[in-house]
């Protein structure tokens, strides 16, 4: 997807804005009924794709990006990023499902992985769904573990978390280098979105209630093989397609699009990025700055001096660097 070059001064301006191509439907999710251990009183937020013409739900997916001062004012507005702001609510355990998905991309070949399931209506007409690896949590699992089961058993690629450039609002832990990080450009691989989607009744407990998926962006090598017998009984049927990220938005639809779109743009900013002499200069400037600050507090390499690169490295980068033109 072609892409205007993110430069370290933009990043410290903020990421520049981009929408998704003319062919990218922003249509909401469709509400089917499923019942498999991944995704629960619905299976994935999915459209049917066939020759005949369906009509697409309304949902608040369909609200264009803010364009006036109006909108901007608006409270429940956050960014374009985002639908509207929800009111403040409180649900109990037995009336909330939370589970993650992913979007997988493989960087030596810039394709990213969306699975389909084919079925014929009772016309005998075939209708292909395509939708993203996701699922709910297990007990005593977390999030990212759910991410990465999730993304293994349904696509059958070992998939391993792609950390990206993100305006997260997490903070950083106690001693990290990325205390250090005020821009906040370091990659990590926090969720880039979380979606919500209600079920109603005839799920698994026979109610109404809400399914929170927190969305992780992933990555897998350029020798990646589908491995076969990974999905659960009722996933057998699904297909694994490693395609452009065009053919990819041209396929999903709703939510899923929306993360395919934004997980793909932040790789390819980070990796923009990652390039500039620049960026590698301030990185390395961290890890010196936070391996002398430890030494001086407790005499000893600070724990996570190599999350980003080693001290010594930094050290030998930043002398071969300092007469370098950053202009």
């Amino acid at each position: 997807m072609a892409s205007s070059r993110w430069s370290f001064t933009r990043v410290l301006g903020g990421p520049a804005k981009t929408q998704p191509p003319s062919n990218h439907s922003t249509s909401g999710p469709s509400h089917t009924n499923g019942n498999s251990r991944g995704h629960g009183p619905r299976q994935h937020q999915r459209q049917a794709s066939s020759a005949t013409t369906t009509v697409q739900p309304q949902s608040r997916f369909n609200r264009p990006p803010a364009a006036t001062a109006a909108v901007a004012e608006d409270p429940n507005h956050l960014s374009n990023d985002s639908t509207p702001a929800v009111p403040d609510s409180v649900w109990f355990a037995s009336d909330f499902m939370l589970g993650s998905g992913m979007a997988i991309i493989q960087p030596s070949s810039g394709k990213v992985v969306i699975l389909c399931q084919r079925e014929k209506d009772r016309h005998g007409r075939e209708h292909s769904y395509w939708f993203l690896p996701k699922g709910r949590k297990d007990v005593g699992e977390s999030l990212e573990q759910t991410a990465l089961r999730e993304a293994y058993e349904e696509s059958g690629y070992r998939v391993s978390m792609l950390p990206v450039v993100l305006p997260h609002n997490a903070p950083n832990p106690p001693g990290s280098i990325r205390r250090l990080d005020r821009s906040r450009i370091l990659p990590c691989t926090e969720p880039i979105y979380i979606s919500l989607m209600g079920y109603g009744r005839g799920g698994r407990n026979h109610q109404r209630g809400e399914y929170l998926t927190f969305w992780y962006v992933g990555q897998i090598p350029a020798d990646a093989t589908v491995e076969a017998g990974t999905r659960m009984a009722d996933e057998v049927d699904y297909e694994t397609h490693l395609v452009t990220i065009q053919e990819a938005l041209a396929r999903l639809q709703g939510p899923p699009a929306h993360v395919m779109h934004k997980a793909y743009e932040l790789w390819t900013h980070t990796a923009q990025l990652q390039a500039q002499n620049e960026y590698r200069y301030y990185v390395s400037q961290l890890a010196v700055e936070h391996a002398r600050a430890a030494v001086a507090s407790h005499g000893a390499r600070p724990a996570g001096a190599d999350e980003v690169v080693s001290a010594e490295q930094a050290a030998q980068d930043a002398e071969n660097w300092e007469d370098a033109d950053l202009a």
